[in-house]
């Protein structure tokens, strides 16, 4: 059985201490996290590999159920963990992993362990860590005929100029140029680790330094972006008020 990573969200720590606690000697799982505060928890999930989450239904400022719509993966497998029995069918209906009411037994906990394994072993999960992302998308052009590899993780931005898309990447002094429409390439990326701030840019959120005066900067070669109408890039949106509350 290979070893699972994941994470606790739970706004009680006394919660966090007896799941940990249960977990001491289950080891194919491992526990890289724990957030009593849900937005820290979300920008824990961006960067990192995390095939499921135990999360609480109460939280601070929102709930569970609201706080996986959220995600960049909102269908991440999830075990529910909630003192109210009430939350019970709605985590069902979800079709969720599970739904743990506190405090939870021991051979209830490995039970929904049990639960995970069985969903996950099938079925790993894509868009975990990107530096771990060993993979690559296929462009056309610059020539009629020609095809050329990009690395997601060297892609720093990418911009739409005059019908061609320029891919500037770590490690390169040109930008590689592609006939393909921004669009498709849009949907090549895993969404995860790639958003759009403008009709004509794209940015890697793992090189995100600041937003200062409606422009993106990132954190290699001073690279500004311009921003287009947040309301129009509304996950841009949502990011931007994520890094703020983290702050």
């Amino acid at each position: 059985m290979r070893k699972y990573h994941t994470v606790i969200i739970d706004d009680q720590q006394a919660s966090i201490d007896h799941l940990l606690d249960l977990s001491k000697h289950i080891d194919y799982i491992e526990i890289i996290g724990t957030f009593q505060d849900p937005f820290k928890a979300q920008s824990f999930l961006r960067r990192n590999r995390v095939d499921f989450i135990i999360l609480d239904i109460e939280l601070r400022n929102f709930d569970g159920f609201e706080f996986l719509s959220t995600l960049p993966n909102p269908r991440i497998p999830t075990i529910l963990y909630t003192a109210h029995s009430k939350y019970e069918d709605r985590g069902y209906d979800l079709t969720l992993v599970d739904v743990l009411l506190k405090p939870v037994s021991s051979s209830r906990f490995k039970g929904a362990l049990r639960r995970v394994n069985n969903e996950l072993k099938d079925n790993l999960l894509p868009d975990s860590s990107l530096e771990e992302l060993c993979d690559y998308f296929q462009v056309r052009g610059p020539g009629k005929f020609e095809r050329q590899l990009v690395w997601y993780k060297n892609v720093l931005y990418i911009e739409s100029i005059d019908n061609k898309v320029l891919i500037h990447q770590i490690g390169f002094d040109k930008p590689l140029v592609s006939n393909m429409p921004l669009r498709n390439i849009i949907d090549m990326l895993p969404r995860t680790w790639f958003l759009q701030c403008h009709k004509s840019y794209i940015f890697n959120i793992n090189f995100f330094k600041k937003y200062h005066n409606k422009s993106v900067h990132l954190t290699v070669n001073k690279v500004q972006l311009p921003v287009g109408d947040r309301k129009v890039f509304k996950r841009f949106d949502h990011f931007l008020e994520d890094e703020n509350k983290l702050c």
